[in-house]
């Protein structure tokens, strides 16, 4: 019978300690990685069951710029989901941001102020003097659906109210973070950013 040695037994202690330190490693990743996973689908489930408070799509192009096409939802929580196409948009597909609550209730308090629920739709095209005169390709309108209080209204029209609303929406969501091109990405862009967004965002 062999009597183990004490550094043997001390080698084995330690070899059983750093496996179970493993193992505890293992299991805390396993748990952490759980956790997020939940944290991902609770928040996905939030803009998928829940209505924005303000949503706004545009769709439009130009024979400089190109074309464009983005939407962004706003949700009470302050979560914002941008989602972009074309080549006069930097960030393409889903991306997602936050607003704070006073931002929310801002824009909710200009949109209540522009007596919204009032406005009529008015799609064909019709260039304001605010906007900037260059020759579009397609002139559509955006679309914007204003919910609130178990009121809702979606609107198509691009006067010089929903001009001044889409302008504060571009500032508070900062627009530019997804719209707007890098310099090291493109020199074609004026100012490297869609100049319907670059100075309104």
């Amino acid at each position: 019978m062999t009597i183990p040695s004490e550094d043997n037994r001390i080698g084995r202690n330690q070899a059983i300690a750093v496996l179970a330190k493993h193992s505890w490693y293992r299991e805390f990743g396993k748990v952490v990685s759980a956790l997020l996973i939940l944290s991902f689908l609770a928040s996905n489930k939030i803009y998928a069951d829940e209505k924005p408070v303000i949503s706004y799509a545009d769709a439009n192009g130009s024979l400089y710029l190109g074309v464009w096409k983005i939407k962004i939802d706003i949700f009470k929580n302050g979560n914002v989901h941008y989602f972009g196409e074309g080549s006069a948009v930097y960030l393409q597909g889903d991306h997602y941001g936050h607003i704070s609550q006073a931002k929310v209730k801002k824009l909710i308090r200009l949109f209540v102020k522009a007596r919204f629920f009032n406005l009529q739709d008015e799609p064909s095209w019709r260039i304001p003097l605010k906007l900037p005169q260059i020759m579009w390709d397609f002139p559509a309108a955006p679309t914007i659906t204003f919910n609130y209080q178990g009121h809702e209204k979606t609107v198509i029209n691009r006067n010089n109210v929903i001009y001044e609303l889409e302008s504060n929406l571009f500032r508070t969501v900062n627009l530019k973070q997804w719209v707007c091109f890098p310099p090291s990405v493109s020199e074609r862009m004026s100012g490297n950013c869609n100049m319907w967004y670059r100075d309104r965002s």
